[in-house]
């Protein structure tokens, strides 16, 4: 069966109008498949084509060291767990869901990544870098962050139970659970 153009180009038109989120973002780049319509997906999301060159890149590295991806950067079925990702370059990785319970992550690179519901339970995550991550909802409990850079992160409604934090770097754009007190955590307030 032949493929319509015009219903393609309407489709992306529809996805074009959803809020500008990792999972939109897959499903668009999906719907691109030729130039004309990355083009036009590129009008209205800056830089999309290069977001989705880097999840393309994030996936084939994770292939490599035998990990699993959903394509397009969607991992809610994947099982890091128990994996050594040590220094790995996730930067602006779209992890959302990711089981990384017990993963060592330690100097990892995960500028801007989306860690959005992620397990991250017993993961070490030392000396990392979470620079602009979000980490809204994630499983953090045991978790050791112990010399990672949190600044300008969101770990708003992170379960936070057990977490080690001494001398991790946050910053007044580190957006923290409510009723988190920073104090008594020997953590580091960077310079912005």
């Amino acid at each position: 069966m032949m493929r319509d153009k015009n219903t393609d180009v309407n489709h992306l038109r529809q996805l074009l109008c959803l809020p500008d989120t990792p999972a939109n973002r897959s499903a668009i780049c999906a719907a691109c498949l030729s130039d004309m319509m990355w083009d036009m997906a590129e009008a209205h999301i800056k830089g999309l084509k290069a977001w989705a060159d880097r999840q393309n890149e994030i996936a084939i590295a994770l292939e490599r060291h035998g990990r699993r991806h959903g394509g397009w950067g969607i991992y809610e079925e994947c099982g890091f767990s128990l994996k050594d990702l040590s220094g790995a370059d996730l930067r602006n990785a779209d992890l959302s869901g990711a089981n990384l319970e017990a993963a060592d992550l330690s100097g990892a690179d995960l500028q801007k990544a989306c860690l959005y519901d992620a397990r991250l339970r017993e993961a070490v995550l030392s000396n990392s870098n979470l620079k602009g991550a979000s980490l809204r909802y994630a499983n953090l409990r045991s978790a050791n962050l112990e010399g990672a850079d949190i600044s300008g992160a969101d770990i708003r409604d992170a379960y936070l139970l057990g977490i080690f934090l001494m001398g991790s770097k946050y910053s007044k754009r580190t957006r923290f659970p409510a009723g988190f007190i920073v104090d008594g955590f020997g953590m580091v307030e960077a310079d912005e």
